[in-house]
């Protein structure tokens, strides 16, 4: 009797081992191998602070691309807006043929000052119902005839010309972009 108590002691302790290491087992499983975990380690490595923009600015450091500055920063340190806004101004300008939208009858262009020195960096006009269209000297000259902006897409994207300019009058907007007044085009 007590070598058959012995042995249904030892038993009893076996299973109890047994039951713990599948238990262990099943937890360790759970929490390390589990697919959506295995995935992610071997699919896509996080490198932490290493994430881009579209513009190279470093997301996790908190700076973000500003379009008016043409640059990364953090909003916080330095604000993404023009130093000259809502400013009178006239520009020559280079016209992007290839960045008309009819819908919202806007475009890119590269603008110059007096000089003719042509900034690098491309700048969106804007215009409205109230935009004027003309050649000039015509306006200086008195005899105004005012077009519209399908005139100036149209002349704009059958130019043959080598480097053509046009004027813009108008104000720069907080995003740096130009509000024009009146967009004139010099006679041929």
């Amino acid at each position: 009797m007590i070598r058959q108590k012995g042995i249904t002691t030892l038993v009893g302790i076996i299973i109890i081992v047994a039951v713990a290491m599948v238990l262990f087992g099943g937890v360790f499983a759970y929490q390390y191998l589990t697919p959506s975990q295995m995935a992610t380690e071997e699919n896509s490595p996080q490198i932490i602070g290493g994430d881009k923009d579209s513009h190279g600015c470093l997301i996790g450091a908190g700076y973000s691309w500003c379009e008016v500055k043409q640059k990364c920063l953090r909003v916080w340190e330095e604000p993404c807006e023009s130093d000259q806004t809502n400013v009178p101004i006239e520009l020559y300008m280079w016209p992007d043929k290839n960045s008309f939208d009819l819908t919202n009858k806007t475009f890119r262009a590269i603008g110059a000052g007096t000089d003719y020195k042509k900034y690098t960096n491309s700048i969106k006009i804007e215009t409205t119902k109230s935009t004027l269209f003309y050649r000039w000297p015509g306006k200086i000259a008195g005899f105004e005839e005012y077009y519209d902006f399908q005139w100036l897409y149209s002349t704009i994207k059958n130019w043959q010309g080598t480097d053509w300019f046009f004027g813009v009058k108008g104000v720069i907007q907080n995003d740096g972009s130009i509000m024009a007044d009146e967009i004139y085009l010099p006679t041929n």
